[in-house]
């Protein structure tokens, strides 16, 4: 009975919309089999369409195409944006003429987005794209090319950053994607089509999506904007104009769902690519505690290490981690994100609630000696 109802309710939908197609220029006779006359409703979607156009057009100056050849001795590798074997789709593999394997060649080729940052030539992309380079050219929109410097790259954040020495190069402004919310416009722009730059728009699906899998350090933003192998690397924008993220490309096999792209918050991959500028890699603080989620979203130590600096500092198991430098925490995923920002040295004030007691500790950071793949009861 319900098979047959749903049958018949799909039906009267499909020929009740086609009786109002056909219908509506007697009933509004500003209608006219689908075209809209409206001189309001018209007016409106041009303006639409005339802010994303030049908003595409403004930021998609500061986007970059980048190639990337690799030494094909390198067993086991990416090259440019082929993580996670994104290029094995058939369809992949059409678009980017990947080699078939019969004739080896000396280098395997791949290429990404990124984007300039500022004037002095720096330039944000995924470690992935440029990891294992022997070479890395960067051309821009004017079809001006030059080879890049790696400055260096954070395999755990997928963030690295590239530098070259041009004239008239035009940044990308940053925004600020702390203030991004679930339903904001966003635009991906990138070169998916090798030499081609494409844009797609959607909107901010997610935000803070961690414990994926899929990078060691996680906080995506998660948008509806396709993202293809090619756009990995490029920036994700907002309505302003302004960079809110690095797009990253994963196959469906990752995430199961099509139709679901990922971005590197803005403000995290700047404080990243800060230390990569200053020192060329990423060094992390370190605490020396083994955490679990609890249902409200606070952390609990289960264990803390011998000599470390939070046994040092007086932490202990059982101790429920509330804040971290008086921001609230939610989740062990965020307080490695936010602990992994702060170098070695650098001092934290933790709020932690003890026996229904209050305490504030400061704590000076030691250094983080491995990057393995955590999970909650991993030493932070």
């Amino acid at each position: 009975m319900t098979s047959l109802f749903l049958t018949i309710t799909r039906s009267f939908s499909i020929y009740s919309l086609l009786t109002l197609l056909l219908a509506a220029p007697y009933f509004y006779p500003e209608c006219s089999f689908g075209r809209i006359h409206s001189s309001t409703a018209i007016a409106s979607l041009e303006q639409t369409s005339k802010a994303f156009r030049s908003v595409i057009e403004t930021a998609g100056s500061a986007v970059v195409n980048i190639f990337v050849d690799t030494d094909n001795t390198i067993t086991g590798q990416n090259t440019g944006d082929d993580q996670k074997n994104l290029f094995n789709d058939p369809f992949f593999n059409d678009i980017f003429q990947q080699d078939s394997g019969e004739a080896p060649s000396p280098a395997i080729k791949g290429h990404g987005s990124g984007f300039i940052i500022d004037k002095d030539g720096f330039i944000l992309t995924n470690s992935h794209v440029v990891k294992n380079a022997r070479s890395i050219t960067v051309q821009l929109i004017d079809h001006r090319q030059f080879n890049a410097t790696l400055i260096g790259l954070d395999l755990p954040s997928d963030v690295a950053l590239l530098q070259i020495e041009a004239d008239n190069l035009t940044p990308l402004p940053l925004g600020n994607s702390d203030q991004i919310n679930i339903g904001d416009w966003a635009i991906v722009i990138g070169f998916p089509l090798m030499n081609t730059q494409s844009a797609s728009i959607g909107i901010v699906s997610a935000i803070g999506l961690n414990n994926l899998g899929i990078h060691e350090y996680e906080n995506f933003i998660q948008t509806d904007a396709s993202i293809y192998p090619g756009n990995s690397g490029g920036p994700l924008i907002n309505i302003y104009g302004e960079a809110i993220g690095i797009n990253t490309a994963f196959s469906a096999s990752l995430t199961g769902k099509l139709g679901m792209g990922f971005a590197i918050p803005i403000n995290m991959a700047v404080d990243l690519a800060r230390q990569l500028r200053k020192s060329g890699k990423v060094i992390r603080g370190w605490l020396g505690v083994g955490l679990k989620n609890e249902k409200n979203g606070k952390v609990t130590i289960v264990r803390v290490k011998k000599g470390s600096p939070a046994e040092k500092n007086g932490l202990q198991p059982g101790d429920i981690l509330q804040t971290i430098d008086g921001a609230p925490l939610n989740g062990s995923f965020e307080f490695r994100n936010r602990l992994a920002l702060n170098a070695p040295g650098s001092f934290i004030t933790l709020g932690i609630k003890r026996n229904n007691e209050q305490i504030n500790l400061k704590i000076r950071l030691g250094k983080r000696t491995s990057d393995a793949f955590s999970n909650d009861q991993q030493d932070e």
